[in-house]
């Protein structure tokens, strides 16, 4: 426990030093960093954005049963990245001219006003939610780590976002970044060097990347081509980027960054798998640190998940402020850099304390985040279908897939028993429904050249 202390508060004063010595020098750089973001600094906190309590605790548990097959999730993951590149490549003189804020201005400015709101509620509901996860997920890895309280470990992490984002907002997001994702790095590798020998005590099946269920492999792929469409953290960091070139080599080098993560992901938790097959997979990767990595290695520990936990919880905090401010607040986008940091620093609390009192009754991991998932993913199709098809598709045909594709998703959520098969409906459904009326469109179009 001294250790565990030790190390979390030199890793706060860090935080905070930073945050202190560096603060926002305009409500510009307050905002979304004065639109002056470099590429090592977008690549890095992108990937440190990335590694979540999500994904280190409900991956780690599918990996942790299925073996090296989880690769898919990180591989169709980098596919969407990289999709998402190509699309905001050829879209950023328009991001440039217009000053896109949100997700949402895009709809609002390609299909209308009405898209706009509908888009940026959503989005606002699903970053509460992916702010739940870390929440949770964090605290979780917390309480078995330190063997503090849920409700403690909750409000340290809050206590400690609020104060870093409040003082220096959206760059001070991307700053602390660099200290979240040097220690995530440093943590894992030194974890994969000190049981590198085990490998060869891996069960073959662990091997075999086409061992876990067939529909399994689909959501991982599916879920992590889809995601990156729909992820607001993302185009914050492409919006805050001045050129095309800029965005395609910070993606390029968090796309190589994200993969290798991934790779040492896979390979650690088959590892402890041979230790012992019988951990709850769930908190896997954490008991098996607690069990069989030494005591040192633990306190470590501690502080690469709690960096892993914030690097994405002040992110998905920063985008549902962003979004309710700049959609809700300041609509006609009439304000001026100055109201809208003083605005965004109140929301920033409000909603994170909202989040944390939700956490304290919603903990089940694996439900929110396959939950918001699915969520994320309806976003993401009408993303998409806005990209691809160069027609203009009516924002009310967009509302109606997105209002049935969240309906869908909920359904299933209430339905069906807890797994992989809650994100295909966010998939299903919005396309289907835009296919329709693609083809009823082509149908009148063709009666019409007859008569």
């Amino acid at each position: 426990m001294q250790q565990v202390w030790l190390f979390l508060g030199i890793y706060f004063a860090m935080l905070l030093g930073i945050s202190f010595f560096n603060r926002k020098k305009s409500a510009e750089e307050f905002v979304l960093a004065d639109r002056k973001l470099g590429n090592w600094a977008a690549a890095n906190s992108l990937v440190a954005t990335a590694i979540g309590g999500g994904l280190l605790l409900v991956g780690g548990a599918y990996i942790y049963q299925f073996g090296i097959g989880g690769i898919f999730f990180f591989i169709g993951k980098i596919v969407g990245y990289a999709l998402l590149t190509l699309f905001i490549s050829q879209i950023q003189k328009r991001i440039a001219e217009k000053k896109y804020s949100t997700l949402a201005d895009y709809f609002g400015d390609f299909h209308g006003k009405r898209l706009h709101q509908f888009i940026a509620g959503v989005v606002a509901v699903t970053y509460l939610g992916w702010c739940l996860v870390g929440f949770v997920g964090g605290a979780g890895i917390i309480v078995i780590l330190s063997g503090i309280s849920f409700e403690l470990a909750a409000l340290a992490m809050l206590g400690a976002i609020l104060l870093y984002t409040i003082i220096g907002g959206f760059r001070n997001v991307i700053r602390t970044d660099y200290i979240q994702w040097v220690a995530i790095a440093v943590v894992f590798l030194l974890f994969f060097a000190n049981f590198s020998t085990n490998l060869k005590s891996v069960e073959a099946v662990q091997w075999d990347f086409f061992s876990a269920p067939v529909d399994l492999l689909v959501a991982f792929f599916i879920i992590g081509l889809a995601y990156p469409f729909s992820a607001m953290e993302v185009w914050q960091r492409m919006f805050a980027l001045e050129k095309s070139k800029k965005i395609v080599a910070a993606m390029t080098r968090f796309g190589i960054m994200y993969f290798l993560f991934g790779v040492v992901l896979c390979l650690i938790m088959m590892i402890i798998r041979t230790f012992d097959a019988t951990l709850n997979p769930d908190f896997a990767i954490v008991e098996g640190i607690v069990r069989f990595f030494p005591a040192t290695f633990v306190a470590l520990g501690t502080v690469a998940f709690f960096a892993a936990i914030m690097s994405s919880l002040d992110s998905y905090l920063f985008v549902a402020n962003a979004t309710v401010v700049h959609d809700f607040l300041d609509p006609q986008k009439r304000l001026s850099p100055e109201v809208i940091e003083k605005k965004m620093r109140w929301t920033l609390l409000g909603l994170g304390i909202l989040t944390l009192c939700i956490g304290f009754v919603w903990r089940d991991i694996v439900d929110i985040a396959l939950y918001f998932s699915g969520i994320t993913i309806v976003v993401s199709m009408l993303v998409f279908f806005s990209w691809i098809w160069k027609t203009r598709i009516p924002q009310n045909v967009f509302i109606i897939s997105g209002t049935l594709g969240l309906l869908s998703v909920t359904a299933t959520a209430f339905i069906v028993p807890v797994g992989p098969v809650w994100v295909f409906p966010g998939i299903i459904v919005p396309m289907v429904s835009l296919l329709f009326w693609y083809l009823i469109r082509k149908l009148t179009l063709l009666c019409k050249q007859k008569i």
